[in-house]
């Protein structure tokens, strides 16, 4: 496995050759992915995806800017909805990260590529399926199940999942999480490439989002009285049994 990053039809700067080296695995003038560009990446690549999706649910019946009150679509049009959005990225993902195209857009802006460790030989699309499907996005498709503790349990597991996915990226001296090992790839950027504005966003996103989730609790248990009384919550109880009815 050990190698070069030399692969012919690579983008130059996989090619480059000024004088940094971080890794024996890696050739001058590239390093392992910094974890917040790869969180942002995703972040972005997520954004995309679920545009795609939201534009092309009404052809399926499931128009979410016209529901209203007492008047859900068929839940026949929920679940070929959410399957047809893990389509969606799964095709998205698989798509950049094989054929020599090596990277998402989202990856794109932050610099930042996907290749088979460590000869950065580009994904084949079995490699890009299983880097996907490592990433537990198919863990979505049991809340098109009609049972409410299969979406709580997809959204526990998902959360727990990309949990590990994170903790083994920060320990890998290589930055692989188990996704990438599952699939035989690893992610670099250029030596040169600047990672500090992309994790100065993530801070920001953290120093500001934990204020915003403490007011939020806060201001949910002053008027949780009022709330109890609200008409917003007896539509909020019907739209989840119209999801998930048992």
């Amino acid at each position: 496995m050990r190698g070069r990053l030399n692969a012919p039809d690579a983008p130059n700067y996989w090619q480059t050759t000024p004088p940094i080296r971080s890794s024996p695995l890696l050739p001058q003038g590239l390093i392992f992915s910094d974890t917040p560009s790869r969180i942002w990446a995703l972040w972005l690549d997520g954004f995309v995806v679920g545009t795609i999706s939201l534009v092309v649910s009404p052809l399926v019946g499931l128009d979410y800017m016209s529901m209203s009150y007492g008047n859900f679509p068929d839940r026949i049009a929920y679940v070929i909805a959410t399957l047809f959005a893990f389509l969606v990225g799964m095709v998205y993902f698989v798509w950049f990260w094989s054929g020599g195209r090596r990277a998402t857009p989202g990856q794109r802006v932050f610099r930042i590529q996907v290749a088979t460790a460590f000869d950065g030989r580009p994904l084949t699309s079995g490699q890009a399926l299983r880097r996907y499907l490592g990433l537990g996005q198919w863990v979505t498709v049991l809340m098109v199940l009609p049972y409410v503790s299969a979406a709580i349990f997809a959204v526990v597991a998902m959360t727990l999942w990309y949990l590990v996915l994170l903790i083994s990226t920060l320990v890998s001296p290589t930055k692989q999480g188990i996704h990438d090992w599952f699939a035989g790839s690893a992610v670099v950027r250029p030596a040169r490439a600047g990672t500090g504005w992309s994790a100065g966003c993530l801070g920001l996103v953290l120093l500001l989002g934990v204020p915003y989730a403490a007011l939020t609790v806060w201001t949910l248990t002053l008027s949780s009285e009022y709330m109890l009384e609200s008409p917003s919550i007896q539509v909020l109880g019907d739209y989840i049994r119209w999801l998930w009815p048992s």
